[in-house]
């Protein structure tokens, strides 16, 4: 847990530029996952499940809904339109990861980290190679005044694009957190 935190306050502030203290991978098992989600009585529930379509790979996913002190709920988008649900990605016939999410909390902030494997070059290469990862960084908002906007959303901090090449992405993850410590 310190190596992942120690890797992850790295990541967050030297590549993110986010100045913080500590940070902390939450935790989440299957089912629902009851977290305070800021200081001021806001509490989130997030719902980790498998996605299991019959074929050699699952996917791990990931929704978040949020109560407020009104005991009003809502269900938060994921970035970019893309649905309510974070997931990840396995190569069929394969364990390799192509794709993935991590949630922090840093101080009394949520963070979802996403890591991507890119394609490359020409020929645009192959996701069973090592690639380099494309890690995006998301801060969890709130926002009651401006019309059209979703009351609570992940908005946009950074990425960060890795020198390194992985063959998969808890790889990359792990990596990322070893070369803090050095």
């Amino acid at each position: 847990m310190k190596k992942r935190s120690l890797g992850l306050l790295l990541l967050l502030s030297i590549n993110f530029s986010v100045h913080a203290i500590t940070t902390t991978k939450m935790k989440l098992h299957d089912g629902p996952n009851a977290l305070n989600i800021t200081a001021h009585g806001v509490k989130g529930i997030f719902f980790v499940s498998t996605f299991d379509n019959n074929t050699s790979h699952t996917s791990k996913t990931l929704t978040l809904f949020i109560i407020n002190k009104q005991n009003r709920h809502y269900i938060v988008p994921v970035p970019n339109n893309s649905g309510f649900t974070w997931y990840d990605e396995v190569l069929s016939a394969a364990s390799i990861k192509t794709s993935g999410y991590e949630l922090h909390k840093l101080g009394k902030v949520l963070y979802m980290i996403t890591a991507q494997k890119i394609l490359a070059g020409k020929d645009n290469g192959d996701m069973f190679d090592q690639l380099p990862v494309k890690f995006v960084q998301y801060k969890l908002m709130e926002n009651h005044e401006d019309p059209g906007v979703p009351n609570f959303y992940w908005d946009y901090v950074k990425s960060y694009k890795t020198s390194d090449k992985y063959l998969n992405i808890d790889e990359a993850f792990e990596q990322l957190n070893l070369k803090a410590e050095k």
